[in-house]
């Protein structure tokens, strides 16, 4: 993988509040400024007793062609990565490291 299996890098416990489908959609597939900046407001102000703050988010769209999207939290723009299943037994990995969000809070 792409990263120190050490590190607990991933975060899946529970989904933010405010943080529905239509949000992710409209930041992520849509890139709507709003959006985006909600977005960014709820990865930045989330905290449980695990962690404050969360780095970033990542989504597998296939509306059109399979991809990831990712999005660093502070960023106004998502990276997007277009899964290739032609050329790669691994390419859905490869497309999550690809659109993985920076760390960005504090240890």
């Amino acid at each position: 993988m792409c990263w120190d299996a050490k590190e607990s890098l991933i975060y899946m416990k529970k989904r933010p509040d405010g943080l529905i489908d239509n949000l992710a959609r409209e930041a992520l597939v849509k890139r709507e400024g709003g959006a985006i900046k909600k977005l960014n407001k709820i990865l930045h102000n989330y905290s449980d007793r695990d962690t404050k703050g969360l780095d970033g988010i990542i989504a597998f769209d296939s509306s059109s062609e399979p991809r990831m999207v990712g999005l660093t939290t502070g960023k106004t723009v998502p990276v997007v990565d277009y899964i290739d299943q032609k050329n790669s037994s691994n390419a859905l990995e490869v497309s999550f490291c690809m659109v993985m969000p920076e760390t960005v809070r504090q240890p």
